[in-house]
């Protein structure tokens, strides 16, 4: 009997979750990046001797029995990982910038129910919130009696539902600051989607010895281990499908030219808006074609590297945000600010802060390439940078008024890695009430789709979505099975 093959398409994370999946599964997997590396995004870079992150700085539900270290366990990634802790208290820090105030918050859900008061409706709020987890039996394979009908009910948005509390507004937004992880606002989040979030986070959050390169490599290395053929600098030009309107092959151009590459399954892992100009003509309904090209996109960003002359401070995470009004969050011009510091080198520390910007600031630029962009957009990265330099000074002394820029990137760099589709959005697609969802499964057959756009961004987003979209090609409950051995 032949050996079922499988393709991946995409060296993101999602894709490197769906290749070990496949290959859980029994099939013979190949997967094909377009990009020199696999990971690019998610392991970060180097400069002046300093480590930046990009695509990955830290994770909820890392903890002993947490879901994420469940995954990281099935695909054998988690024993070639050291975790790392967030600091305790402070790991993650929100600095209210209009009233000055700090709120250190610990570690682990019973920590954090402390700081608000003991209420029969803050209870509720937080039993619904793991009612919604425990809905998802990719989040929760141990449960039973799923219903489904109940998991892709939507229920309140977030704003809506944190009103009816009785709580101030400071407490409120201690609640609600965790959809700045996915960039969707409160009065847009969905609850269900927003707890699918908040909740691995309240459970435990960490990061990894290495950061997002120590990550990658270890998928690397788990690859190798389970004879996954890899292939980067290659590009997919076509999908073909077969009479019936199923996957058949892949068209993919490398270093020696185009070549077929058929599979029994696919799994496409690149921004949805690329893939109708892959398929033949009518392989997908109309409808869903221009759905996909126009998904709305979350918050337009800016990223400053920069190095410090003092830790900031070691291993946390900080969000600055202008005040307890959540609309002020994602203003493009002073919204809130995320900071997370690396590992220092000589007397200097990488220092990444990724805020907004207005959406059409780059459009001038939009169709330059990378590697060739002009002048005047290298000054307009330079002279924004340089506003966000001061402007971060201004809110935290303890950089005692050091830090140089070393890079920065805009929506146009994230375009470039993402691959042709990409709006460029922080996030991706906007996950939010108004927005239906993305759906794995498509019109063709034995084709699925994965990524930060189908579920949700973070690494526990895109590894849900690997396991839901081999699922929905092999049968979703034996990815469950492997989720429970």
């Amino acid at each position: 009997m032949t050996e079922a093959r499988a393709l991946v398409i995409g060296g993101g994370l999602a894709g490197l979750g769906a290749a070990l999946f496949f290959r859980r599964l029994g099939l013979k997997v190949s997967l094909v990046e377009r990009l020199p590396r696999l990971g690019s995004l998610a392991r970060g870079f180097s400069r002046q001797g300093l480590s930046f992150e990009t695509g990955f700085h830290y994770a909820g539900g890392l903890g002993r029995d947490g879901i994420l270290r469940r995954y990281l366990d099935c695909l054998g990634i988690l024993n070639r990982l050291t975790i790392r802790p967030l600091p305790d208290p402070g790991g993650e820090t929100l600095r209210l910038t209009d009233s000055g105030r700090d709120f250190e918050l610990p570690a682990g859900f019973e920590e954090f129910r402390k700081l608000l008061p003991a209420d029969p409706a803050v209870d509720a709020f937080f039993k619904e919130g793991q009612a919604y987890i425990d809905q998802s039996p990719f989040l929760n394979p141990a449960g039973g009696d799923f219903d489904p009908q109940a998991f892709h009910q939507t229920g309140p948005d977030l704003e809506s539902r944190l009103a009816g509390l009785p709580l101030g507004p400071v407490q409120k937004c201690l609640l609600a600051f965790r959809c700045l992880l996915y960039g969707s606002r409160p009065n847009e989040a969905a609850l269900n989607e927003f707890s699918l979030v908040n909740g691995p986070y309240l459970e435990a959050a960490a990061s990894f010895e290495g950061g997002g390169e120590a990550l990658t490599r270890a998928f690397e290395a788990v690859l190798a281990e389970k004879e996954v053929e890899i292939r980067c600098g290659a590009l997919v030009t076509a999908l073909e499908t077969d009479a019936d309107n199923g996957f058949q092959a892949a068209v993919v151009r490398g270093r020696s030219g185009p070549e077929r590459r058929p599979a029994d399954f696919c799994v496409f892992t690149g921004p949805p808006g690329a893939l109708p100009d892959l398929l033949p003509p009518g392989a997908l309904r109309p409808i869903l074609t221009r759905r996909l090209k126009n998904l709305k996109q979350t918050l337009s960003p800016f990223i400053l590297f920069g190095a410090a002359r003092r830790d900031f401070p070691g291993g946390r995470q900080f969000f600055i945000a202008p005040g307890s009004n959540p609309a002020d969050w994602f203003d493009p011009e002073r919204g809130a600010i995320y900071l997370s510091a690396g590992s220092g080198r000589d007397g200097r520390w990488p220092l990444t802060a990724v805020t907004s910007m207005p959406r059409e600031a780059t459009a001038p630029w939009r169709d330059s390439r990378s590697g060739a962009r002009p002048p005047a957009y290298l000054a307009f990265k330079q002279e924004r940078a340089e506003s966000l330099r001061r402007r971060i000074l201004d809110l935290c002394p303890e950089l005692a008024g050091e830090l140089e820029i070393v890079d920065s990137a805009t929506d146009l760099s994230l375009r470039h890695y993402a691959g042709p589709g990409s709006g460029g959005g922080l996030y991706g697609r906007l996950h939010g009430l108004g927005e239906a969802p993305v759906l794995p499964m498509t019109r063709v057959g034995r084709l699925a789709l994965a990524g930060q756009n189908i579920v949700l961004p973070g690494l526990l987003g895109v590894l849900v979505s690997a396991a839901v979209a081999v699922g929905v090609l092999m049968g979703p409950e034996k990815v469950l099975e492997v989720l429970r051995s």
